[in-house]
């Protein structure tokens, strides 16, 4: 690890198979059949239950699960976001996808940010038991009890939440990654977002989100450390404005930017094999002779004791629109989701396979 060090956490990707169970058992971290410790929660709640502990942090990180899709343009079909846990033992992230509900082609899928603090807040005008719960889009709560006629109140706010903002320069983080079961037609993504410092709501439940595609209708600058399924892989660099970015590496997908074949990375791959566990890190490098500025940032995936799988997201001119925001501090988000068309990401590794996840 570069610098002072870096962090590590861990992120699960566990969808159900069309199945009309919502909460499956996970998918077992290991060859050897792990049993899930059972939840005591139902994934729903904007601060999830559990601290987080994360490696090189003082103390442990809280999750902030979107609620919703609120008025956006992307996601208001879903109205409630699918749930995400923090793992019993704080080691880790699970995020969920729902099945397909009818007359929809993408699922509604899961986005969690780390923060240092949170709290949920209901107004004086809605029930204790509606605090922690969000609305369906009726006037019925999603723990199915009646709601007050402003039912949309019942929300809570995320007044109460700091978001993190980690100061990544001469640093690296780093996550155990488990995409066993990310199907095709799925996006596991893990990325960093300058949040702490964007006072606008947004229009996805007011959760403060921002990307470089404004889905949540709030810009901003974006570093896609991992756009993954279990066959394709991609890690991006986005200046504020620049949809398409810098880098764009991996395998799968748009022509001309793989950078390893599907016989190194995927189910049964030579040097990263995608039905088990593997390490996914980022070093954010400083040139050492240029003021502490951004040098590079290096994406490595490693599986135990074979070979690495590495590469640098941009150019080197490309970071200085970068900077800004990683000098300042950002917020590691992480957003498991489906579409119809996932061919941006996994075209050529999934030929012919349509809305497998």
């Amino acid at each position: 690890m570069p610098g002072q060090g870096g962090q590590h956490l861990h992120l699960h990707a566990n969808p159900p198979r069309n199945n009309p169970n919502p909460n499956p058992p996970r998918v077992p971290q290991a060859q050897t059949p792990v049993k899930s410790a059972p939840r005591v929660d139902d994934g729903l709640s904007r601060c999830l239950p559990g601290a987080l502990t994360v490696a090189g942090m003082d103390t442990p990180m809280r999750v902030v699960r979107n609620s919703g899709g609120g008025t956006s343009s992307c996601c208001s079909i879903h109205p409630v976001a699918a749930p995400a846990f923090v793992d019993a033992d704080g080691s880790g992230v699970t995020l969920k996808l729902l099945p397909r509900r009818p007359g929809h082609d993408g699922r509604n899928g899961a986005r969690a940010y780390l923060a240092s603090t949170c709290g949920n807040q209901a107004t004086d005008q809605c029930p204790s038991w509606c605090a922690d719960w969000a609305c369906d889009g009726s006037e019925w709560c999603t723990d199915g009890l009646q709601a007050p006629a402003g039912c949309a109140a019942c929300r809570g706010s995320y007044d109460g939440v700091q978001y993190s903002a980690l100061h990544l320069l001469g640093k690296s983080i780093s996550m155990s990654v488990d995409l066993s079961g990310a199907q095709c037609g799925c996006n596991v993504a893990a990325y960093v977002v300058p949040m702490a410092a964007n006072s606008r709501p947004g229009l996805c439940d007011g959760d403060h989100y921002c990307d470089v595609n404004s889905v949540c209708g709030v810009m901003c600058s974006e570093i896609d450390l991992m756009e993954a399924n279990r066959h394709a892989f991609r890690g991006t660099a986005h200046a504020p404005g620049d949809s398409r970015g810098a880098g764009a590496k991996g395998v799968g997908g748009e022509a001309g930017w793989s950078t390893f074949t599907p016989a190194e990375y995927g189910p049964g791959g030579s040097h990263v094999d995608t039905s088990h566990p593997f390490q996914l890190s980022a070093a954010f490098h400083m040139a050492p002779d240029d003021h502490g500025a951004l040098a590079d940032i290096v994406i490595t995936l490693q599986q135990g004791s074979q070979p690495p799988l590495s590469f640098s997201l941009a150019d080197r001119g490309y970071f200085q629109y970068l900077q800004p925001d990683v000098s300042s501090g950002e917020t590691l988000t992480l957003s498991y989701w489906s579409a119809p068309d996932m061919s941006w990401l996994d075209s050529g590794v999934c030929v012919g396979v349509r809305l497998r996840g």
